[in-house]
């Protein structure tokens, strides 16, 4: 049974959640919105548009509106004042701020209001006519070098306080919280509030050139409709809908444990309409109406490298194989899927066993601890690629963990990276090595060299041996994706690389894995990011660094006759560093490789080697034209030369770490 018990302005709701008078279901997911969403709903809130009712049981749960009332709650938050607040509901740590730009020149068809959100990892926000995406460089150097002016002492620009930034790109932005704090009692004192309150802001913007905003260019006509709004906002009320918390148990007479459990399908239901759940985010909401203790235990098992979600069915899948001794990889479960197991009461005691005993936890750990291959500065952000990008190879590796314990053989991280980044038919591959592993009692070396046979791995060259096709390639200029009859005769020795493609698929996978580039970088990548992974709360950025262009991208864009060979090798690794927000702003996109190399910093950070670097500091002809074969040669030689010293990098320090490995060619 429902019923409409109440009725809940703003602030109120602002209010009931940071008091914490509301919480969340066990089931309930976290705070999904990206920035565009909760800038939708506050232009809808200014313009009085409803926003829809909330949901709640009689034990002041809420199963509908946690996204509306977490972004009104932000709404409320003065960037300026100090925050008593360790959450609201599922946000946790840094609290996206709300802006509102009081006199724009651009807007979207669709604003009447421009709302902007900062948040950590977009400090100076998104792009006011299409906020979906990031701003240009050029923009997020000029932020970086107005925030830095405030909090010098900043080591990067994830570490500025809320305080300290703006939106950018914006002409007349301030908090959104002056705005609904000001008075309502007429529209003079309205007014009044808000210019003594906008008259302490201190910041530039894009348009702002290189004066603070100047607010006193805006007029009190420019504030009247802003009164209209903040009314509108202080009136708007929202309807609460209560039902009995009954209706969460799910109804099964087969399995009297669960009759005190909730049911996730009420909450799916209802938001159904909104930002869409996926699968493993419903599994994750079924398992916690089972066994609703164990939400602490799995948000800890791997939390810095998956979801909880994603551990749910990681884990699940463990306990699939060990239930019914499955020879083949099992797939990944669905809701379905997850529901029909549960009742089989065998799988359901492992899971619920397997998961108190907090032996995920330790088995994930030790799975991490193997992919550093004793690299103990290991940068989290490159750990979590080779967990994430192939989660059925992840789960390979623990399931042979589990089953091996501690005699483990030493090859198992080198040849792990090797399938991840060298695999030529992936679900083939990893379905193979399963059984290979896990069946047939196979070491990770013994199943690697029968995948390598197989052909479904790349055999792997010596760098030496790349730098020499490459520099042949680069010195007589030999398109090396063509001429591989040419290169078979030069190259007699292993003539058999250039055959079927396997040599032009080499290349392409050293030249354009960006993950080996980063290995490569990774000391300069630890000393600015030691502890980053991604950030937890919206779905933003996953890195706080760009891929730089070493010759410049203006010298290549846009520009007629340019080489061919410089447009093959262009935007590839050799050609790519990653470079940190904060050092690109100190950097102009123009520069020549030589004037970027100036410092020997830059040429250690970049990952510039000392026989590399004379060919970067030889090139400074703007668009490498057709015919110039002289500056083409020169090109090419750095490129591919930092090409071969990226993947020898890896080689020699990760993959054949151990002396048990050796290339079969």
């Amino acid at each position: 049974m429902e019923k409409i018990s109440g009725y809940y302005s703003l602030k109120v709701i602002s209010l009931w959640i940071t008091n914490r008078e509301i919480t969340l279901p066990k089931l309930q997911r976290g705070f999904v919105w990206k920035p565009k969403q909760i800038e939708a709903l506050w232009d809808s809130i200014l313009r009085g548009y409803p926003i829809g009712a909330l949901m709640t049981t009689d034990k002041k749960e809420l199963l509908d509106g946690q996204q509306r009332c977490t972004s009104i709650a932000l709404g409320f938050i003065n960037p300026f004042e100090k925050q008593d607040i360790k959450s609201f509901l599922s946000l946790k740590n840094y609290f996206p701020n709300i802006w509102i730009d009081l006199k724009p020149s651009k807007k979207t068809q669709t604003q009447q209001f421009v709302i902007r959100v900062v948040n950590k990892s977009h400090p100076w926000g998104y792009q006011l006519q299409d906020n979906s995406k990031s701003l240009p460089m050029s923009d997020r150097r000029n932020a970086i070098e107005f925030f830095k002016l405030k909090q010098p002492d900043a080591a990067q620009y994830i570490d500025f306080l809320q305080e300290n930034i703006n939106p950018w790109d914006a002409f007349f932005p301030i908090p959104l919280s002056f705005l609904l704090s000001a008075s309502i009692e007429n529209e003079e004192k309205f007014i009044s509030e808000l210019k003594d309150k906008i008259q302490l802001l201190k910041i530039k913007t894009k348009y702002s050139g290189n004066q603070e905003v100047n607010f006193n260019d805006l007029n009190d006509n420019d504030l009247k409709s802003f009164f209209k709004a903040a009314k509108k906002a202080n009136e708007l009320i929202l309807p609460e809908i209560t039902v009995t918390s009954e209706l969460l148990i799910e109804d099964s007479s087969s399995d009297k444990e669960s009759e005190q459990a909730n049911d996730p399908t009420l909450f799916v239901r209802l938001n159904s309409s909104g930002t869409a759940i996926s699968g493993e985010e419903l599994i994750y909401s079924i398992y916690k109406s089972m066994f609703p203790k164990s939400k602490e235990t799995v948000e800890n098992i791997a939390a810095d490298y998956l979801s909880p979600a994603r551990v749910i069915n990681l884990v699940s899948r463990i306990i699939e194989v060990e239930v019914k001794k499955s020879q083949n990889l099992p797939k990944p479960f669905n809701p379905n899927k997850f529901r029909i197991e549960l009742k089989n009461i065998d799988f359901k005691e492992k899971l619920n066993l397997f998961i108190e005993g907090k032996k995920p936890k330790e088995l994930f750990q030790r799975a991490i601890d193997i992919l550093k291959n004793g690299n103990n500065d290991f940068p989290p952000a490159i750990l979590k690629q080779f967990v994430t990008s192939n989660i059925n190879l992840f789960l390979v590796l623990l399931l042979y963990i589990k089953k091996q314990g501690n005699s483990l053989d030493l090859d198992v991280a080198s040849i792990y990276v090797h399938i991840l980044w060298f695999n030529k038919d992936k679900n083939k591959t990893i379905e193979s090595l399963f059984r290979k592993l896990l069946n047939e009692n196979k070491t990770w070396k013994e199943a690697a060299d029968e995948l390598e046979t197989e052909k479904l791995l790349l055999s792997l060259l010596e760098p030496t041996r790349v730098t020499e096709i490459l520099e042949y390639c680069s010195e007589n200029l030999k398109p090396w994706d063509k001429e591989f009859e040419n290169l078979k005769n030069t190259f007699s020795d292993y003539a058999e690389f250039f055959d079927n493609g396997t040599w032009k698929e080499f290349v392409v996978k050293i030249r354009d894995n960006k993950s080996m580039l980063l290995y490569a970088q990774r000391e300069y990548l630890q000393t600015k990011f030691k502890e980053y992974n991604q950030f937890e709360n919206l779905d933003d950025t996953n890195r706080p660094w760009d891929w730089d262009h070493i010759y410049p991208e203006s010298w290549v864009k846009n520009l007629k006759q340019i080489s061919n060979f410089v447009k093959n090798w262009f935007n590839t690794n050799g050609n790519f560093r990653a470079l940190s927000y904060d050092d690109n702003r100190s950097e102009n996109n123009h520069f020549s490789p030589k004037k970027r190399f100036e410092k020997d910093q830059n040429i250690k950070d970049s990952f510039v080697s000392e026989s590399n670097l004379k060919y970067w500091k030889n090139l400074q002809v703007k668009g490498i034209k057709h015919g110039d074969n002289e500056n083409i040669k020169i090109f090419l030689h750095a490129v591919t030369g930092r090409t071969t010293d990226i993947y020898k990098e890896w080689y020699n320090t990760y993959y054949n770490k151990h002396s048990s490995l050796n290339s079969n060619i």
